[in-house]
């Protein structure tokens, strides 16, 4: 059974613990920083938190679970930080006809040939979080064919490409 420990930080001055069986794993500072550390660790290592010089206060609140694998945290700007996967700098390749989901979207997504005279086609999820951006290409010779929701398709050439941005729920293209 994990026991949850609370700290309230004023930095620089005092550290208040809600459970006090933890109290070796964080070590207050006179340099505005706390430092966390692993009793078992036996190379003494730790881990810093430290506020800048000059700074407004602010207040984040963590997520209520964990993220999964291969997420990180980021500020929503509202002092939440959530997990996401935006798959920056991701490439994926796919068959035409693929409807993308969170196995084979990425933030560069490339769509074979076809292997035929028709245009080449690929479909965005309808559920992603907003914010995702995924650049197509194709090396299909007779272009994309991208569905996305919104009503006909966006068609591009073998030689173009284009940035959707998932916003307020919807794919839109940036043209």
């Amino acid at each position: 059974m994990k026991t949850q420990l609370t700290l309230l930080v004023l930095l620089g001055a005092f550290v208040t613990m809600a459970t006090s069986a933890y109290a070796q794993a964080v070590r207050q500072t006179q340099t505005s920083q706390v430092n966390l550390y692993n009793p078992a660790n036996t190379g003494g290592g730790t881990i810093a938190i430290q506020a800048p010089t000059t700074f407004t206060a602010y207040s984040v609140s963590m997520p209520n679970a964990q993220g999964a694998a291969n997420t990180y945290l980021t500020n929503d700007g509202s002092g939440n930080l959530v997990w996401r996967n935006d798959r920056l700098l991701s490439y994926s390749s796919v068959s035409s006809g693929t409807t993308l989901d969170n196995t084979n979207i990425a933030s560069v997504v490339n769509v074979q040939d076809n292997g035929t005279a028709a245009i080449a086609s690929v479909t965005l999820p309808t559920s992603a979080d907003n914010g995702t951006i995924v650049t197509f290409g194709t090396q299909d010779g007779d272009g994309l064919e991208i569905n996305y929701g919104a009503g006909s398709p966006y068609t591009i050439t073998s030689t173009s490409i284009i940035r959707f941005i998932r916003i307020a729920g919807s794919w839109k293209p940036e043209v």
